[in-house]
């Protein structure tokens, strides 16, 4: 719904697609808000030490380069194709991005956004009626002190990601039985060739999941091995090889993300080898998880093809990322009943996966009438408006900000990084 400048724009998120939206809508005249429960891309920062599977032309933009090397004209970019490490992308793009001066004054670190509404109205009231788009969001906003207070906006985006919300690791997506679930650390992707190698390195090693980071992990411990012949590794995943890839990583034909595929390959290929370095233990469930005392071997029981109880000394899960609903409560969402997702996006996600657009006009235009939901003025971006898929990219977060912006801007050939304003 097209939106005149300068309404406020209040923006739940700094990571990488709340700092580009945040950009893009200051260079078009909105105010905006930018909130951030944490650091400014706390995510990347936890994860320093992963390598991005896209390159520095693909997670970053025009319009944010740009105004980098407006602000620092000593600042310079990488090479197109070069993969850096998360952490390599927070200190040379996107804290500097967050310092210009198109965000410098809008982004609230240590302010969480514990609640979201329309001023005086519930979810049930002006169902499908206009007269709700006349009446400005409510944002409860706590800092750091614990204090508390109310801000208003016209537009709000949800760029809040999913990082931090994981499906249970059990049998069907439940808890598990015993005295002991997941810890925090096991969930992320450890610094297996760096400073936490010692703590994997000859041991026995369990991994969870059928995902990138699984694979990653996978791929990691098994040049552990190579190096500790006392290093071992049970890769476990609910699922059976896939068919295309002989493996339990999907393989893209004709992938336009070189590092991905080979990534994808090579995971596939150590699962495939029997009698390898790694056993491989598709078609599995966990039901319990038991431990004595916070350094002791780990007992797993498991169901389904491999069932059985096993001892490990290490965990690592990729387990499904969900995305947190809870700031939807008030708004008039329909959420994808498999993904958890805004219906709107899943639907034009599964589409583009039985018949791909290839007019770019016309996937344009797709995609943003798939941002639209129930909620005037209320959209899903980034990470979070996948749901509990596990294929979304940085690029896919640019094209969502440029396919809004063309309905809030109302121009639907609105695109600023391909515009002449953005050409570093």
């Amino acid at each position: 719904m097209a939106v005149d400048t300068p309404a406020k724009i209040a923006i739940i998120g700094a990571g990488p697609v709340g700092l580009e939206a945040a950009v893009y809508a200051r260079f078009l005249g909105y105010d905006v808000d930018l909130y951030e429960c944490g650091r400014t891309v706390e995510g990347l920062q936890q994860a320093a030490h992963v390598r991005s599977l896209e390159p520095w032309s693909s997670v970053t933009t025009p319009l944010g380069r740009a105004s980098i090397a407006n602000q620092n004209p000593q600042w310079r970019p990488a090479d197109d194709d070069a993969l850096l490490t998360y952490g390599e992308l927070a200190e040379r793009y996107f804290l500097p991005l967050a310092a210009c001066d198109l965000l410098a004054d809008c982004l609230q670190e240590n302010n969480f956004v514990h609640s979201l509404g329309r001023e005086g109205l519930l979810r049930g009231d002006y169902l499908q009626d206009d007269r709700r788009i006349d009446v400005p969001f409510r944002l409860i906003i706590g800092d750091a002190e614990g204090n508390q207070r109310v801000e208003h906006a016209d537009v709000v985006f949800d760029c809040s990601g999913s990082a931090g919300a994981h499906c249970n690791e059990g049998n069907g997506g439940l808890a598990t039985l015993g005295n002991r679930a997941l810890r925090g650390d096991e969930l992320g992707l450890p610094d297996l060739l760096g400073t936490q190698r010692s703590e994997f390195a000859g041991k026995h090693t369990l991994a969870l999941g059928d995902g990138l980071d699984a694979a990653r992990a996978v791929v990691q411990l098994a040049q552990l091995a190579a190096e500790n012949s006392q290093t071992r590794i049970t890769w476990v995943t609910r699922s059976m090889p896939n068919d295309s890839a002989g493996g339990p990583i999907v393989e893209l034909a004709n992938d336009p993300l070189p590092a991905r595929a080979e990534l994808a390959r090579r995971a596939n290929e150590l699962a495939a080898q029997p009698g390898g370095i790694l056993d491989f233990w598709p078609a599995t469930h966990i039901e319990a998880i038991d431990q004595t005392g916070d350094a002791g071997p780990i007992e797993v029981e498991f169901s389904g093809l491999h069932a059985g109880r096993a001892t490990f000394d290490r965990i690592i899960a990729d387990v499904v990322r969900r995305p947190d609903g809870l700031l939807w409560r008030e708004m008039q969402m329909l959420v994808c009943p498999a993904t958890e997702a805004p219906l709107p996006m899943a639907d034009f996600l599964r589409r583009q996966a039985l018949e791909p657009l290839s007019d770019s006009a016309a996937l344009r235009r797709a995609l943003a009438q798939a941002l639209l939901n129930p909620e005037p003025d209320f959209y899903v971006l980034g990470a979070k408006s996948y749901g509990r898929r596990g294929d979304f990219l940085l690029s896919h977060g640019h094209e969502q900000i440029v396919a809004l912006f063309t309905i809030i801007g109302d121009r639907e050939g609105l695109d600023l990084y391909a515009s002449r304003f953005a050409t570093q």
